[in-house]
């Protein structure tokens, strides 16, 4: 009986390996605008280029960014043209938006 199961584990083992995909992900924490980093000389003018010569090396499927700005999430678009996004928005999100002042709407929590 072992052996039996063991034969039909190969077998689909040996099926499903043929068929199997792999793609890459990556998450990162763009920070978000900040005239302490502008001063600093680290601002987001000079990050976007680095961060998106850093997508575009490495080819990433899917990319993830904490702390993004809509202004931020439009200059990355504008700059990886590949690339769409995808945005789930959730109660907590909103309350978030009001608590930081968001009146301009910069802050980008839902499509």
């Amino acid at each position: 009986m072992k052996k039996v199961l063991f034969c039909i584990a190969a077998l689909c083992a040996a099926a499903t390996g043929g068929f199997a995909q792999s793609f890459s992900a990556a998450t990162y924490n763009v920070r978000q605008l900040n005239a302490g980093d502008d001063a600093r000389g680290d601002g987001w003018e000079r990050r976007l280029p680095v961060i998106a010569s850093l997508i575009r090396y490495h080819d990433f499927d899917i990319f993830g960014a904490q702390e993004v700005f809509h202004s931020q999430l439009l200059d990355l678009l504008a700059a990886l043209p590949g690339y769409a996004r995808v945005i789930k928005q959730t109660a907590c999100d909103a309350e978030a938006a009001v608590a930081l002042g968001d009146a301009a709407g910069d802050t980008d929590f839902g499509a």
